[in-house]
């Protein structure tokens, strides 16, 4: 497999447009099988541009917002849209829309297209890629191991795209947009990903304490006294905080789960990231992005700007790592990394690019876009994976 990759800061969508057709006419001829993969600026006319690109090129595109991109050779850039070509004589690219989801038809919808796609794969699935609309009504860490076992634990990575309150313009499928449902992306043949999770936050201090009551993603006390109460007893004042300031202030104070399901390497269980979307003053609750389960020991915990950076160069390290150990040839990275580390860095936006920029040679293509979750294995075992949904991480994925 090989990719073609096209850049444009014009928001202009025919410019845009015929900006990367350029650059896709300069690097052909496509083989047998090629999908695209679309990242654009949230503010961007996002399904003009997929259709566009879509009737020029005669491929499928799949299409997502995103508050910026990363690529290794300009490393971090915003304001623009993206555009990655899969092509491939061994491989197969088979796409599915779900219906719209609410949390009762969530797992039903993802296993009817996901079976639906798959019929029409002549090869075996080795990866599935796929986006999740942005809801805070739909618990997806419940569902995704429940859907991994109905698609035979086939690897899946993807995220969620950022949209800054624009939901409903988020994705798009050749052309149109599809607000509040699942793409997916399933590639069959000769493909054996290699990926690699990079995740990590700072414990505050050694507290480890009991979640005595949690429901879903809302978690209502700590140890009996109420979450506002626990954050506060960090000497956090908080209270009087805006929406807008309180969400910044947990995409740097995450808390670190233990017992929240995730088996790492060796099978030993690996806290996960879990981002506080807002604190309830009247009852003391607060709401993650993800689920809490009851009983599960937490700390808060901090995502700084040297961590992120540090975490970037580890994951890399990991995926050239096992891709050494392979022994095939990859020349396409996949990334997917979380919004939260974009807004932690915030002014140096730049340092998850430098790093890229100054790690991934460049026979490699490397493409990826900011999420506000991110979809990986966190062990995979014979092309089997245990899938799941993460918060504060970076994704790379080589196929």
């Amino acid at each position: 497999m090989r990719s073609i990759y096209a850049i444009t800061e014009a928001f202009d969508i025919q410019l845009a447009a015929e900006e990367m057709i350029m650059e896709v006419n300069a690097h052909l001829p496509l083989c047998k099988n090629t999908v695209g993969i679309l990242y654009y600026d949230y503010e961007m006319e996002g399904a003009a541009l997929c259709g566009y690109l879509r009737s020029a090129l005669g491929v499928d595109i799949i299409a997502c917002s995103t508050i910026a991109t990363v690529n290794n050779k300009d490393g971090y850039r915003d304001m623009v849209a993206t555009l990655t070509l899969l092509t491939a004589d061994d491989c197969e690219f088979h796409l599915g829309v779900t219906r719209a989801l609410n949390d009762e038809n969530v797992l039903d919808s993802l296993q009817e297209t996901f079976t639906n796609t798959k019929k029409n794969a002549k090869m075996d699935i080795g990866l599935m890629y796929t986006w999740l609309p942005c809801s805070t009504n739909i618990i997806f860490d419940e569902y995704i191991g429940a859907f991994s076992k109905m698609a035979g634990d086939v690897p899946i990575i993807g995220g969620v795209p950022t949209d800054l309150g624009c939901a409903e313009r988020s994705m798009v499928f050749n052309g149109d947009f599809y607000a509040g449902r699942a793409i997916i992306l399933l590639i069959s043949g000769n493909i054996k990903p290699v990926i690699a999770l990079a995740s990590a936050a700072e414990p505050l201090s050694d507290r480890q304490e009991t979640v005595t009551k949690a429901n879903g993603t809302v978690i209502y006390e700590m140890e009996d006294k109420s979450f506002a109460e626990y954050i506060e007893s960090y000497g956090m004042n908080i209270r009087e905080f805006e929406r807008n300031e309180s969400r910044i202030f947990f995409q740097k104070y995450p808390l670190l789960v233990y017992g929240a399901g995730d088996e790492g390497k060796n099978g030993e269980k690996q806290p996960a990231i879990r981002i506080i979307d807002s604190i309830d003053w009247k009852d003391g609750s607060g709401v993650a992005y993800a689920s809490i389960p009851q009983g599960a020991k937490a700390s808060l915990a901090i995502l700084h700007k040297e961590l992120i950076a540090r975490t970037v160069k580890q994951g890399l390290e990991e995926l050239f790592s096992k891709i050494a150990k392979s022994g095939r040839q990859y020349a396409v990275i996949l990334c997917i990394t979380c919004a939260a580390r974009h807004f932690i860095l915030n002014p140096e936006y730049a340092k998850e690019g430098d790093v890229i920029k100054k790690m991934v040679p460049d026979a490699y293509q490397l493409s990826g876009f900011y999420s506000y979750g991110e979809l990986c294995p966190v062990a995979v075992e014979e092309g089997k994976a245990c899938n799941r949904l993460h918060n504060g991480s970076i994704v790379f994925c080589a196929i």
